[in-house]
């Protein structure tokens, strides 16, 4: 039984370099947008699972990225690819990241009791000097607690190191990760504010804000605004912001969410950011200040204050075919294919 685990061990490792060699996928430059978390809202393992997949008889779903900067395009590539057998169960799942020095591929293939865990990074330094590096790990899980994980790193096409992390109990690894998510989420929420913070972070936490579900909005110092439906849905987010004139700090409207939902649920179908601030409370304020800093009263980022745009649009089966992402001259387009057996 022993020698018939590690033949099966050896062809998985086989398998792995097989299928590294076959993989070409080539990274373009590209510039943009923070990225979208798209998965959590559209395409979790929580929502699409054997049950929902077996129901309606899904084979794959395919999920394309697409930039485009200043009316070009800069690369159009596969975001999200699953792939399932006729019970519903996952026999494939890979989840990409493309960036403007490169790009990762990270993919999962199950083979009944194992797996084979990949990720593909390649990309250049500002000398134009390129890497192209090799993580693959094969894990064969021996029951229902005990697993065994082999792992291979290349540079380029050439192995460079081989690990065996041995026999481990993989049960208890995951207890020990959710407790230090728990400990690290908890720790966060008791954290202090400070003024100056709020007032650099508030404008990276548009698209967070947009994409995360209503409930998982973590309020900033000072609590916006929310005005919500009638099925208890947050609607708009009328959000302030410290500003500071001289030495002085006072609170304005500084941002709102628009957002909507497809039918009655809390998926998120559209979020649009507009970006302002209240002009007769901003200058009573810089007619307090010195002379000398008195500030210039800050005009919107786009035309007609828009500033971030999220569109989801085409749902099937609770999934959008197309989404949408606007911030400035740069579009983000993701397309959903779905095939059924």
């Amino acid at each position: 039984m022993a020698f018939t685990k590690q033949i099966i061990l050896l062809i998985l490792i086989l398998a792995c370099n097989q299928n590294y060699a076959q993989i070409e996928y080539n990274v373009l430059p590209g510039e943009g947008p923070p990225k979208i978390n798209i998965f959590r809202n559209y395409f979790s393992r929580e929502k699409l699972d054997s049950v929902f997949v077996k129901k309606h008889n899904i084979q794959s779903i395919t999920v394309m990225e697409l930039l485009i900067i200043d009316d070009t395009l800069h690369y159009n590539k596969p975001q999200f690819i699953y792939t399932y057998t006729k019970d519903g169960k996952l026999m494939h799942s890979e989840s990409n990241s493309w960036s403007s020095t490169g790009g990762a591929r990270r993919y999962h293939d199950y083979y009944g009791d194992s797996t084979v865990s990949v990720q593909h990074e390649r990309y250049s330094l500002n000398d134009t000097i390129y890497r192209d590096y090799q993580f693959c790990q094969t894990t064969y899980f021996i029951n229902d607690t005990l697993s065994r994980s082999v792992r291979h790193h290349y540079n380029f096409d050439t192995l460079t190191k081989v690990e065996d992390m041995g026999i481990y109990d993989s049960k208890a690894l995951e207890r020990e990760r959710r407790n230090n998510m728990s400990r690290k989420t908890g720790s966060q929420s008791d954290m202090a504010v400070n003024i100056s913070d709020v007032m650099i972070n508030r404008k990276s936490s548009t698209e967070r804000m947009c994409i995360l579900p209503v409930g998982e909005i973590r309020y900033e110092n000072p609590k916006p605004k929310l005005l919500k439906d009638s099925l208890d849905r947050v609607i708009e987010v009328k959000g302030s912001a410290y500003q500071q004139i001289g030495s002085k700090y006072f609170v304005a409207p500084f941002e709102n969410l628009i957002i909507t939902y497809h039918d009655t649920t809390n998926t998120i179908e559209s979020c649009l950011s507009y970006y302002q601030v209240d002009r007769n409370k901003f200058e009573k304020a810089a007619q307090e200040a010195p002379q000398g800093v008195r500030p210039e009263f800050p005009q919107c980022y786009a035309d007609s204050c828009l500033n971030f745009e999220f569109l989801a649009r085409d749902f099937i089966i609770g999934i959008p075919q197309k989404i949408i992402v606007i911030n400035g001259s740069t579009t983000k387009q993701y397309t959903t294919t779905i095939a059924y057996w």
